[in-house]
C-alpha cells in the first residue's frame, strides 16, 4: 500500500514501513525503513528525520539561502555529483554539456496501484530520471529500478547507473555477504561496518559463484531498553535473539517482554534481479550514514544515449525483518515464488530428479542409463535428466557444444525410443543443454567463427575448451531458439 500527504510518502508491506519525502530543494530524503508503523502525522514523521541544527565544517552548502542544508549530511534516496555530496554516487554520467555534474530534482510523481514513480529532472541538461518503487505486501519486499531519458539535443554517456540507492542511519550494522568459488559457493562472511566503502561485485559476465549479488545488513542486538534497564543478548542457532534482563528499576527481574521491540536484532536484505556483472556498495560515511547501492557493474560499462533515447536498469529488491535471518530469507523466497518463478511451476512441488552426470560423466550407453533409471524409480525418483554427452561429437568437453544432433554412437536409433522407455517407467524426462556456449571443435564454430564474443585482432581465451556465443546478434539468438525448440518439441 502506498499513500502520500504533502509530498511525504509511506510504502507499507504487511510487516514493514518505508517513508521518504521531498525536501524544500526537491531532493528525495529517506526518513525511515523498518518495522511497520501505524499511520503517522507529518509532525511524527518529522520526529523520525535526521536533524541538522548546526553548520558542519568542511561541508558545502547547497544554497546560500540555507547554510544548514548540505547534501553530504542528508539521508537520500538518490544522490547527484558536484553539488556537495562527497559519498559514492549511484550514477556516473557524462552529461550533454560534457561535464559529470548532475542534480536530479523532483518534478512530479505518480502512484498507480502498488507502484510509486518519481520523475526527476536535471534542469541544466534536460535529462530525465524516473525512480520506481513497487511494493509487494505479502512478501514484505520493495522493488526498485530507474529509467534515464536524454531530452537534450546532444548525446550523453552512462558509465554507471544503479538500480537502487538508499542512505540508512547507522545502527551499528554488520555486513553479511555470500562468497566462494566453484564447489564451495555461498560461504557466509560477516564483518562489522567501519568507515569507508565495501564493494561486493562480479565482473565475470555472470552473477557468479565468487560473490552472490545478495547481501544483508544486520543491527547489533545490544542496546538500551529505554526504561533504564540493561540487558544482554544471546543468539540461538536459528539466529533469533534471546533477551535477558540483568537489572531493572523495580524490585526483582523485569518480565522479558519489556522493551523487546527496541532491542531486537534487525535485518535488511538486498538483491539484484539480474544475471550479469553486478555491483553492490555499502559505505559508512563520516556522518554515520550508511549508503547502499546495487546495480550493473560499472567496470568497462559505457552506454551512449542520443536524443530521446532511454536506458532502464534491471530491478533490485529490498526487504526487512525484525524476527530472524530465517524470516528475512522467507521474504526473499516468497517474492521469488510469487513473482519470479514461471507460472508453470508457481506454487507447485518440484519433481524429485535424478541426473546421470556424476554417475556416468560422458561414458554411458543407453543400456547403462536405463539401468540407472530403474534404480532411480525404485527410490521414488519422479524425473530423469539426461546430462552432457548425448549430442554429436560430445565424448569429452573438448568438442561438440553447439551441435545439438543426437550422438548416434550412444543412441543408434535416436533419442525417441530411449525417451519412450523412460516415460514407460512413469518418469518425466529432462535434458541438458548449454546453448550459450560453443566449442571451437564443432560444426557450428567452423561455419560461424564470427558468432563468438571476441575483441577484434585478439585471440579469444577459452574456459573448459569453450567460447561464449554473442547473444547480441539476431542470427545467434534465432539459431539458439531454433535448436532448443527443436530438441524440446521432438522429444517432448
Amino acid at each position: 500500500m502506498i499513500t502520500e500527504q504533502n509530498q511525504t510518502f509511506w510504502l507499507n508491506t504487511d510487516r514493514s514501513t518505508y517513508i521518504l519525502r521531498i525536501t524544500k530543494f526537491g531532493h528525495l530524503e529517506h526518513i525511515y525503513y523498518g518495522a511497520k508503523l501505524p499511520s503517522a502525522s507529518l509532525q511524527e514523521v518529522e520526529a523520525l528525520a535526521l536533524k541538522h541544527n548546526a553548520e558542519t565544517g568542511t561541508t558545502v552548502a547547497y544554497s546560500e539561502t540555507d547554510p544548514l542544508y548540505s547534501l553530504d549530511l542528508l539521508a537520500l534516496e538518490w544522490a547527484g555529483v558536484g553539488r556537495g555530496d562527497f559519498r559514492d554516487p549511484p550514477a556516473e554520467i557524462k552529461m550533454p554539456d560534457t561535464s559529470f555534474v548532475h542534480d536530479f530534482i523532483y518534478a512530479e510523481h505518480q502512484i498507480t496501484d502498488d507502484t510509486l514513480t518519481f520523475k526527476l529532472i536535471d534542469q541544466s541538461n534536460q535529462v530525465q530520471l524516473k525512480l520506481n518503487y513497487q511494493v509487494f505486501p505479502a512478501a514484505n519486499v520493495i522493488k526498485r529500478w530507474c529509467r534515464i531519458r536524454n531530452q537534450n539535443t546532444s548525446p550523453l554517456i552512462i558509465r554507471k547507473l544503479m538500480s537502487l540507492m538508499v542512505d540508512l542511519p547507522n545502527r551499528n550494522f554488520s555486513l553479511t555477504t555470500f562468497d566462494g568459488a566453484w564447489s564451495k559457493e555461498a560461504q557466509t562472511h560477516t564483518r562489522p561496518l567501519a568507515p569507508g566503502i565495501y564493494i561486493n561485485s562480479s565482473n565475470t559476465g555472470s552473477s557468479s559463484n565468487r560473490h552472490n549479488p545478495g547481501f544483508i545488513l544486520s543491527t547489533s542486538a545490544v542496546d538500551s531498553i529505554g526504561d533504564g534497564s540493561s540487558f544482554s543478548v544471546e543468539n540461538d542457532r536459528t539466529h533469533n535473539s534471546k533477551f535477558i534482563i540483568q537489572k531493572s528499576k523495580s524490585e526483582g527481574v523485569a518480565a522479558n517482554t519489556v522493551g523487546v521491540s527496541s532491542c531486537r536484532k534487525e535485518f535488511y536484505g538486498f538483491n539484484l534481479i539480474y544475471s550479469g556483472n553486478h555491483f553492490g556498495l555499502v559505505e559508512l560515511s563520516n556522518q554515520n550514514l550508511v549508503r547502499v547501492e546495487l546495480g550493473i557493474n560499472p567496470q568497462s560499462f559505457e552506454w551512449p544515449l542520443q536524443t530521446n533515447e532511454s536506458f532502464e536498469t534491471p530491478a533490485a529488491i529490498m526487504t526487512y525483518s525484525d524476527q530472524s535471518l530465517d524470516d528475512l530469507a522467507h521474504n526473499f523466497h516468497d517474492f521469488v515464488n510469487q513473482e519470479i518463478v514461471p507460472p508453470t511451476w508457481r506454487g507447485k512441488t518440484r519433481p524429485v530428479a535424478f541426473n546421470n552426470w556424476e554417475a556416468t560423466f560422458f561414458k554411458f550407453s543407453q543400456r547403462k542409463l536405463l539401468k540407472l533409471a530403474h534404480q532411480a524409480q525404485d527410490l521414488g525418483v519422479e524425473m530423469m535428466v539426461l546430462d552432457d554427452g548425448w549430442f554429436k561429437g560430445r565424448d569429452s568437453d573438448t568438442a561438440g557444444l553447439g551441435d545439438y544432433q543426437v550422438n548416434r554412437k550412444k543412441f543408434p536409433r535416436g533419442l525417441k525410443p530411449f525417451v519412450r522407455k523412460i516415460k514407460q517407467l512413469g518418469l518425466q524426462f529432462g535434458i541438458w543443454l548449454e546453448p550459450e556456449m560453443v566449442n571451437p571443435n564443432s560444426d557450428l564454430y567452423r561455419q560461424h567463427p564470427d558468432w563468438v564474443i571476441q575483441v577484434p585482432n585478439k585471440t579469444p581465451l577459452q574456459g573448459r575448451h569453450q567460447l561464449v556465443l554473442d547473444l547480441c546478434r539476431p542470427a545467434v539468438r534465432d539459431y539458439i531458439v531454433q535448436e532448443v525448440s527443436r530438441v524440446l518439441d521432438e522429444y517432448q
